[in-house]
């Protein structure tokens, strides 16, 4: 399940799930997220699909890159040769928040059969009226410093009840203990990094270079948010053969709804390959 690579003398780590000789799902994580938070979605589609799922730079176990190499472009040649050195080409391309937008970028400059998007790749932060870089850099910072914990136990204590032994662990996988207390992998200046790089996407110029089908899983909660949700979403219905399904959860909709998930994109590979896209 658990498997490196090392490219350009980069060791990168990834997990793996089902037959390789079935249809691949690429699965690509947010900003202070790690690889293994997909598992209890792979646990549910590995009987029919092959699952990949890589822990980008800085994240998990895979080391990181120079700051300057966070652009999204930058990014997405990075996961063509990575997945090139799996065997994979040709995949379908899903990434939740920050993964989203790599993963947007990467089937804009490669063949990929579909792009799914978990609560992700559709918001123009610079676009949203009264927001600005120098306050999302602020945002970062301020959970960086928050989201700190004296043992691992107070990290499980704080997470939702509802969350299931598989998810605590692959959470857990995103924080290392500093001598101190438990905090997350990734550092400031990589989130710096990665924010700024992300400001402005997507771009008109990535979605128009984007002409395979689009799945898009989109949080409800909270509610506040839904306005800009849908002129986001009206954007993208302008320019992409895109679907819709709205699910009742925040942000992290594949831990949170794993098993909607997981339903969601069986139908969506379904139609596809009616549609004869697979």
């Amino acid at each position: 399940m658990k498997r490196s690579i090392t490219l350009r003398n980069q060791d990168i780590t990834y997990y793996e799930w089902g037959n390789n000789q079935n249809t691949t799902i690429v699965f690509l994580h947010g900003l202070g997220s790690n690889a293994y938070t997909f598992s209890e979605v792979a646990f549910k589609l590995k009987a029919s699909y092959h699952i990949i799922s890589i822990d980008l730079p800085g994240h998990g176990e895979t080391d990181l890159h120079q700051e300057e190499s966070f652009s999204l472009e930058v990014l997405a040649i990075w996961l063509h040769q990575a997945l090139l050195q799996l065997g994979v080409s040709n995949s379908h391309i899903a990434g939740h928040s920050w993964g989203a937008y790599i993963a947007l970028v990467y089937s804009s400059l490669y063949k990929t059969k579909s792009v799914i998007l978990l609560d992700g790749g559709y918001i123009n932060a610079s676009l949203i009226p009264g927001t600005s870089l120098e306050e999302e850099l602020e945002g970062a910072t301020s959970h960086l410093q928050s989201y700190q914990f004296p043992s691992i136990e107070a990290f499980t204590a704080s997470l939702n009840s509802n969350k299931t032994e598989l998810n605590i662990e692959a959470q857990k996988r995103s924080l290392f203990y500093n001598g101190d207390k438990w905090r997350l992998i990734v550092s400031e200046s990589t989130a710096h990094a990665i924010i700024k790089a992300n400001f402005e996407h997507p771009t008109l110029n990535t979605l128009s270079s984007i002409d395979n089908p689009v799945l898009l899983l989109r949080s409800t909660i909270p509610e506040e948010m839904n306005e800009i949700r849908k002129l986001a979403t009206d954007r993208l219905l302008k320019m992409l053969d895109l679907m819709v399904h709205d699910i009742h959860a925040s942000h992290d909709v594949y831990l949170e709804k794993p098993d909607r998930v997981k339903t969601i994109l069986i139908q969506w590979l379904k139609q596809l390959k009616e549609r004869n896209h697979v």
